[in-house]
């Protein structure tokens, strides 16, 4: 059996691409982001089951720590279980996983993605996120490490689903790991997938092709982040110099579309609700993978902040605003 763990729509997509509908698979939805497709998936028929689980951050302090050490305690006595599944689940909170599955754990796939991911991987080829120096990662590092290195026949395989090419940072890390690595194109991976994953995908993200039949309108793509996190007045920068560009194009020769980054909120932005403004743009929301959008859809230009989305090859021309 294959048992599956997505946390953000992008985990999603990459299951969705890897996933042998054929073979018996089990998918978990840990993150909240992803729980709104579980109607989708279960209408694709590609998984026996497709299980809400509850989010380790929503426990409190004393049911993690509890969670956390049952499971490595569960962990210690799995040799004397029969292992016959196989694992695919990001690296975040993996030592707090289901018992009910904890045991049965012959292969572990970890989706790779990022420096923070990357960071999971040792020269020893052990799991051991040090990435985090303050006393109560240390502890989580030693419970983390302690999950996937105890068991000398537990294989452990990295799937990093390029899209373009990552930082020498994340190359590095990955190239000096011991462990297995399975690099696959995820670009090329959109490009040629099947009929059965174009439908899928249908249902689970929503038809958002119907937007892209030719026409004779340029397609204006406007990319959103939520720097507002992190500085108010820098958000106010972007904003400005964004109705400024908006301002200074013809909007006629243009069909606008917006696409929200994962953590991102849509009322942050009345400005681009303003019809004087722009005229009925369609909004791509932050929970679908622009990646799947790229897979069927191009851009004559895009304009928003610096981002690997302005990388994609569905992209003609790019504004970057980058000077806030």
């Amino acid at each position: 059996m294959f048992v599956y763990r997505a946390i953000t729509p992008y985990h999603l997509l990459q299951i969705l691409l890897i996933a042998e509908k054929e073979k018996s698979n089990k998918l978990y939805l840990e993150g909240n982001s992803i729980k709104k497709f579980k109607r989708g998936l279960i209408e694709c028929g590609w998984f026996d089951q497709v299980i809400e689980v509850e989010e380790l951050s929503s426990k409190s302090f004393l049911e993690r720590w509890l969670l956390t050490f049952g499971y490595i305690l569960i962990y210690a006595l799995r040799s004397f279980y029969f292992r016959r599944h196989t694992i695919v689940t990001p690296a975040h909170n993996i030592n707090s996983f289901r018992i009910s599955e904890y045991s049965r754990w012959s292969n572990v796939m970890i989706l790779c993605e990022g420096v923070q991911d990357a960071n999971i991987l040792t020269a020893s080829g052990k799991y051991n996120p040090i990435y985090d120096n303050s006393w109560r990662g240390k502890v989580k590092t030693i419970a983390s490490s302690y999950f996937l290195s105890i068991h000398r026949k537990l294989k452990v395989t990295v799937i990093q689903c390029q899209s373009g090419s990552n930082s020498n940072e994340v190359n590095a890390l990955i190239e000096s790991s011991k462990v297995d690595l399975l690099r696959l194109d995820l670009d090329e991976m959109l490009s040629s997938s099947c009929e059965d994953f174009k439908a899928c995908g249908i249902k689970v993200f929503g038809n958002y092709k119907k937007y892209f039949v030719n026409g004779s309108r340029k397609r204006l793509l406007i990319f959103t982040q939520p720097i507002y996190l992190y500085s108010e007045l820098k958000f106010q920068s972007f904003i400005k110099k964004l109705v400024s560009f908006i301002t200074s194009i013809d909007q006629s020769e243009f069909h606008v579309f917006i696409k929200l980054h994962p953590r991102d909120n849509i009322l942050k932005y009345p400005q681009l609700y303003d019809q004087n403004l722009i005229d009925e743009p369609i909004v791509i929301p932050a929970e679908v993978p622009f990646e799947y959008v790229s897979s069927f859809a191009s851009f004559d230009v895009a304009v928003g902040p610096k981002s690997t989305l302005m990388k994609s090859n569905c992209i003609r021309s790019r504004v970057i605003l980058d000077e806030f």
